[in-house]
């Protein structure tokens, strides 16, 4: 990856030197901080954001979870509740 990098600097600065009275090397290093810049800016933002939502989340509780003693006795209350059957709550079955 180094070599295909180099190679390609190499035929960048090999097109700028055919520009007459332009010094390449400013011209090159000028282009690369104009597109650069967005990116940098973006990069701020995006790093904002990013420490305020680890900051919220350090805040925010987090939120507990049943215990096993509760967890168990929901289970065993649903268990123990008789199952309503079709005649006990008054619906007529559909035809067969």
């Amino acid at each position: 990856m180094k070599s295909s990098l180099k190679e390609i600097d190499t035929s960048i600065r090999s097109g700028l030197s055919i520009l007459p009275s332009a010094d390449s090397s400013k011209i090159f290093q000028t282009s690369i901080r104009e597109h650069l810049q967005p990116i940098e800016e973006q990069l701020g933002a995006m790093s904002s954001e990013l420490r305020t939502m680890r900051e919220q989340k350090q805040r925010a509780p987090s939120p507990t979870a049943p215990s096993l003693a509760t967890e168990l006795a929901q289970t065993g209350e649903a268990a123990t509740k008789p199952k309503k059957d079709i005649r006990q709550s008054g619906c007529k079955p559909s035809p067969s």
